[in-house]
């Protein structure tokens, strides 16, 4: 029996009784997997306690995962679990009556000047120039003048960068566009957007001065909607901002000097917002919010970049670079919680990279950019296309699952992100490669695989999950039983599962 606990009892009591050891049937190299009934147990409720009762184990561990379903945070005598624990504005954006630009042809060697934050969200702007120094079928590189071989900064960019910078980016534009659709002005039918070019605008310069917020969050690329807009425009919305009125991205220097490969991953992801500002403001009127619109530009992310060199094992992948710190925090922070850190990156990159590999693959971020709605009604209206009655909802009780399964003694339809899952849409084959979570190393505290608490009572975050598990739960053979009593709150939804 556990020690009880107040604090924990008060919501959720775990027993355990009757366990009796018997021998699992062995196949000729091991243990037989056990079925999904076998393994997943949805905890349900006939009165204030449930008793669940597994068999056939054969030194598996048990879980007990908690789903808050809710999008509220849960009091701890509601749970009883541990957690600690680009905006888009909406738009009216189309071409303004009487607004007209010069088509402009660019070659390389033109010079042409910006408006740039001395630093990022300073709110000091000043025009700058720049020279262009490649281009490209589908974009053009721009280089402050300071970081050409002549200028003042240390951060200087050759002219083989730059190319090789607008090589991966026409490598990434087919791609993206095939799969997502096009920005403002694009495709064989656009009038190329707000400068009337059909090529997309990269600026690199220096970010930040020498010294500059050192230590703090720092910005690699962006892609910023204000572009979108006149200099009156802005004015009228009283914004501060100063606008280029092309469509652009902006690129760090120091950052494709030092970490070329994530630059090329980058433009990838702010792409995605870009054509998501046109697809579902623009054409929908509907404003993402942004751990829905992050989420996306991280899918395109994960499916594209292989396709440009960055392999799924490679550093600068998103499950390199993302799954280590979910499974850290992952249960801190809810699925539609955003405060712009890595945390948030992480966690809705996991649950958009478990949605790929189990609910349609790479062509599920296709339906969810061709929908016209954001958020959870995008997501269902996504879900429903490949598999009838699936919605958020259960596609968000059935994500703990992925957190439990991985390798070869996986039960059969479980989910999970050991999934490889392809999709090819138009005649090109997008691949949404499979990674075991419980081989990955967490990146702050030890161990591999996700972090398991134990049964001290603490809040849940909205839409959020949370895994435990008890050293007298691990390594258990024969038959087990568990008995928990009801949480009181009826949006935690438990589940018992056995790895």
């Amino acid at each position: 029996m556990l020690e009880k606990s107040d604090r924990f009892f008060a919501v959720i009591i775990i027993a355990l009784f009757c366990f009796a050891v018997t021998v699992c049937d062995l196949g000729p190299d091991g243990p037989v997997p056990l079925t999904y009934e076998e393994a997943v147990k949805k905890v349900t409720f006939t009165g204030d306690v449930a008793t669940v009762d597994f068999t056939n184990l054969n030194l598996h561990d048990i879980y007990l995962v908690m789903i808050n379903s809710s999008n509220s945070t849960v009091p701890s005598a509601g749970t009883g679990g541990v957690a600690q624990a680009l905006s888009v504005i909406a738009s009216d954006r189309s071409r303004s009556v009487g607004f007209s630009a010069d088509i402009v042809s660019f070659r390389v060697g033109d010079k042409k000047s910006f408006w740039v934050e001395r630093n990022i969200r300073g709110g000091n702007w000043e025009q700058r120039p720049a020279t262009l120094m490649a281009a490209g079928e589908h974009g053009n590189i721009w280089v402050m003048e300071a970081n050409t071989s002549s200028g003042t900064s240390e951060n200087k960019i050759s002219t083989e960068q730059a190319e090789e910078l607008v090589g991966k980016f026409d490598l990434i534009y087919p791609l993206t566009t095939n799969l997502l659709g096009y920005e403002y002005g694009g495709g064989e039918d656009g009038d190329g957007g707000m400068d009337l070019d059909k090529k997309i605008q990269i600026l690199v310069y220096d970010f930040y001065e020498p010294g500059y917020g050192a230590g703090g969050t720092q910005y690699t690329g962006y892609f910023y909607y204000k572009d979108f807009y006149t200099q009156a425009e802005l004015e009228i919305k009283n914004w501060s901002d100063k606008t280029n009125m092309a469509e652009m991205f902006y690129i760090n220097a120091s950052s494709l000097i030092n970490s070329p490969d994530f630059i090329y991953s980058t433009l990838i992801h702010e792409f995605q917002h870009m054509i998501n500002f046109n697809r579902k403001l623009v054409v929908h009127n509907e404003n993402s919010s942004t751990w829905y619109n992050e989420m996306l530009s991280m899918m395109a992310e994960d499916v594209i970049a292989p396709l440009i060199g960055i392999g799924h094992t490679h550093p600068s992948h998103p499950i390199s670079r993302r799954i280590p710190v979910f499974l850290d925090l992952y249960y801190r922070y809810g699925i539609i919680e955003w405060n712009n850190s890595n945390n948030n990156y992480a966690n809705v990159y996991a649950f958009g990279a478990y949605l790929l590999r189990n609910y349609g693959g790479p062509e599920l971020l296709k339906r969810l950019l061709d929908n016209d709605k954001v958020d959870l009604e995008s997501i269902t209206l996504a879900l429903e296309e490949f598999s009838e009655g699936m919605d958020f909802t259960h596609a968000l009780n059935r994500y703990g699952e992925a957190l439990i399964f991985s390798g070869p003694l996986m039960p059969d339809g479980a989910a999970s992100f050991d999934r490889t899952v392809t999709s090819t849409v138009n005649g090109q084959v997008y691949t949404a490669y499979g990674f075991d979570i419980w081989q990955m190393s967490r990146r702050e505290a030890s161990g591999l695989g996700p972090l398991v608490l134990g049964f001290e009572g603490a809040s849940m975050r909205p839409l959020s999950m949370i895994v435990r598990s008890d050293g007298q739960w691990k390594g258990k053979t024969g038959d087990f039983s568990i008995t928990l009593k009801k949480p009181s709150n009826q949006n935690v939804i438990l589940y018992l599962m056995a790895r």
